[in-house]
């Protein structure tokens, strides 16, 4: 019995909802064109990218001998050395979004324009064009202010992305933005940035290193603690060697940068297929509950 009464009310709301194909169709008409207008509306965004790898370490295997050797050394002469205690992906991570790594690129006022200040992205010319109500092309600055480096660097941590695939020991770093040409330019930029940072940071605290070791070995007369800073002396001569040869110091660029011919996003597809659907069952919830609500008023 109870069967018959579910199948009798499911045949019911049928019906009602066949009565109103008219407004179900209307509003789903409504959403789809909608859908449609707003995903071309929205601007194709590029991502550039490149595929590295990290060189490896000038101190190999016994980098956690040299740093247990050196701390050794100096707790001798009651001198704190703190040894590095973070992985090599994540140092360069934390380099790359930090506010300091942020602020070389915030100096650049075309830069800060071409990801805050853009109208479009003209295929023809391959240019961006600037909302010259914000930002003045021909001569690079602002007609305004200059969006803050807090906007910047929030900006900059969602267009960036720097990951690591550990099934396969490489690292991939993308930039993303309306202009293909753009997204290229910045990848570029960005690794050689950071590159030169960390060897620029290595070779300081390496040169600190030296200068401590070398006044070490110069003032003690042990023969057993003179081989040790030997060894240290070399380890550390070995990592200026690498920082002062070579295009890249901390990484190995295995796919380059290029200039992406595809969009990332968005997928106009899906938003049209979400509208339609959101469409379809804003109205047929519409229907149902109005009929609902008219079914109760009357019993």
């Amino acid at each position: 019995m109870e069967s018959i009464e579910k199948e009798i009310n499911i045949i019911y709301y049928l019906k009602v909802l066949w009565k109103r194909k008219v407004l179900i169709f209307s509003v789903t008409l409504i959403f789809s064109l909608a859908s449609v207008f707003y995903s071309l509306w929205l601007p194709n965004i590029y991502s550039s990218s490149a595929t590295l790898a990290l060189i490896n370490d000038p101190k190999g295997g016994s980098n956690q001998f040299t740093n247990s050797q050196l701390g050794s050394i100096a707790s001798l002469a009651n001198i704190n050395m703190e040894t590095d205690s973070i992985d090599r992906f994540s140092m360069a991570s934390a380099t790359i979004f930090s506010r300091d790594f942020a602020s070389k690129l915030y100096l650049d006022d075309e830069i800060v324009a071409s990801m805050m200040a853009v109208k479009k992205y003209d295929k023809k010319t391959k240019k961006l064009e600037y909302d010259e109500s914000e930002f003045n092309p021909f001569d690079n600055k602002w007609v305004d202010k200059k969006p803050t480096f807090a906007k910047f660097h929030k900006e900059l941590k969602q267009v960036l992305n720097f990951e690591q695939d550990k099934r396969f020991d490489v690292i991939y770093l993308s930039f993303d933005n309306i202009s293909p040409e753009f997204s290229y330019n910045m990848v570029n930029l960005i690794l050689t940035t950071l590159d030169k940072d960390i060897r620029t940071r290595d070779l300081k605290k390496s040169d600190e290193a030296l200068e401590y070791l070398n006044a070490q070995y110069s003032s003690t007369q042990n023969a057993a603690l003179k081989n040790s800073l030997n060894f240290l002396i070399q380890n550390h001569l070995e990592t200026q060697m690498l920082a002062n040869i070579g295009d890249f110091y901390y990484f190995d660029v295995i796919d380059q940068a290029y200039i992406p011919f595809y969009k990332k996003s968005p997928s106009r597809a899906l938003i049209c297929i979400l509208g339609f659907m959101l469409g379809l069952l804003t109205s047929i919830l519409f229907v149902l509950f109005k009929q609902i609500i008219s079914k109760s008023e009357n019993s």
